[in-house]
């Protein structure tokens, strides 16, 4: 789920990094997806010295004495980044379907490239299980994604294993494309042959529907371009194949690949729903009640299927979008503190700055975001070190969630180490020093505000 910086070694990991590897491992046989980290910590403190891995000690490396965010999914203040959504397209698909999934035998065509440097043939895999119809279920997966390398564009490819008797219909496979497709999947009364969305999670309520993702493109098209509801026998034939005509006794819901990542599978009272948001949220169950948490610096919206059965408090329902129903709040809007920042000293190796925060009691957390160029970084609060940070580019500012260290106003102390020129450690994309042979400057330091507003189904 990510990757922790060392004083050394600065990668970072993009979601489509952590997304792609995923999908190559569940393309190559892998049933187990673990996580490691899914959310980021930091180190407790140490009864005579401090617990992080250092050469000193005899590791391998030199890391930050307190922070091991280490880029996870969820960082170590609890806010979701990029690779969260990505991740959790693999996690519900799991979630509904991996028993099946779990049952498949994986082939690899001899095709495949078996060299890491071969940046112009498909990578291609099949996964498949038996069923006692006697024909073959299961999905195919294709990559043309390497980290941090340019790759072949391959068009009107077609996907077809002749022993398992299919053939999709010719698709587009870019730079930077991978996904993975289901072939002979039973929904509900209807049999999808062959579909160019991927299955995300199933809504098992009186009326059964299945909820997919647009992941490849059909040749010469583009994806999906808008997130839609239709019945099995009115599903876009573009995207879906059916074995016969469809029922229409069940709903095809198709999610452009952006709303997949903000949907969440939501369940209550034994109803399952999708909710779609751009907004954090977490569920939890308050004596038998689901009760929904959004997070937010101003306006709530998201959009379910099916509709709600009553509009939640606060909330009103805004537009009834291609099946979706859409809900918003306008009023959940609250200032964040002020915040200050004045340099202090700079001894030619290290800078120091002064922080003020103003107080925030009627919000529920406040995030400072603190733009810098320097080796690494450390907080101090009344002379003891708060958390740190390894400097991995100026497009990675450093946030800090303050619900841990109190609401009240707060003076921290800054310091920042010189990262030299001619430092011998690696940074994917490094500082413009112009003339200068060392940075260890502060250009930015502002506050986000987090309110939550709970939801009751």
């Amino acid at each position: 789920g990510g990757l922790q910086v060392t004083l050394k070694r600065r990668p970072v990991a993009q979601p489509k990094d952590i997304g792609g590897m995923s999908l190559a491992k569940m393309a190559s046989g892998c049933n187990l997806l673990g996580y490691y980290m899914y959310h980021g910590g930091q180190n407790p403190e140490g009864k005579l010295t401090t617990l992080e891995e250092n050469i000193a000690t005899g590791s391998l490396n030199d890391m930050s004495v307190k922070n091991y965010d280490f880029r996870a999914p969820l960082g170590q203040y609890g806010m979701p980044n990029g690779t969260y959504g990505e991740i959790k397209l693999y996690s519900m698909f799991v979630h509904d379907f991996g028993e099946k999934f779990a049952e498949t035998d994986t082939f690899l065509p001899e095709s495949n490239p078996v060299n890491a440097e071969n940046s112009t043939d498909l990578r291609e895999s099949w996964r498949s299980y038996n069923c006692k119809c006697g024909k073959k279920r299961g999905w195919t997966f294709a990559s043309s994604f390497q980290r941090r390398n340019k790759m072949a564009d391959h068009k009107n490819v077609v996907l077809e294993n002749k022993e398992y008797g299919v053939k999709f219909p010719a698709v587009d496979v870019f730079d930077g494309d991978f996904f993975f497709v289901p072939f002979n999947m039973k929904c509900g009364d209807s049999e999808i042959e062959t579909s160019l969305c991927t299955p995300l999670c199933r809504l098992d309520n009186e009326r059964r529907a299945f909820v997919f993702y647009s992941n490849a493109r059909p040749a010469g098209g583009t994806f999906v371009k808008a997130s839609n509801v239709a019945s099995s026998d009115k599903a876009d034939g573009i995207y879906y194949q059916f074995v016969g005509k469809p029922t229409g006794n069940e709903d095809i819901v198709t999610l452009t690949r952006e709303d997949a990542e903000n949907a969440h599978k939501v369940t209550d009272g034994g109803r399952h729903y999708i909710f779609i948001t751009k907004n954090v949220m977490y569920q939890e169950c308050i004596n038998g009640t689901t009760v929904l948490n959004f997070q937010s610096d101003g306006n709530i919206e998201f959009k379910t299927f099916p509709e709600l059965k009553n509009v939640p408090d606060g909330f009103t329902k805004k537009a009834d979008e291609n099946g979706f129903a859409v809900y918003s709040n306008t009023g959940c809007s609250k200032a964040a503190p002020a915040v200050t920042f004045e340099k202090l000293k700079d001894d030619g190796k290290t800078a120091s700055y002064k922080i003020n925060v103003g107080q925030w009691n009627d919000l529920d957390d406040v995030f400072i975001d603190i733009a810098y160029t320097a080796n690494c970084a450390r907080l101090y609060e009344n002379g003891k070190l708060i958390d740190d940070a390894i400097y991995v580019g100026d497009d990675y500012p450093w946030a800090i969630g303050l619900k841990r260290y109190g609401k009240g106003s707060h003076e921290f102390i800054l310091e920042l180490d010189s990262l030299e020129k001619d430092a011998e450690v690696f940074i994917e994309k490094w500082p413009d020093f112009d003339k200068a042979s060392s940075l260890k400057t502060v250009r930015t330091v502002t506050a986000r505000s987090f309110a939550y507003t709970q939801v009751k189904l």
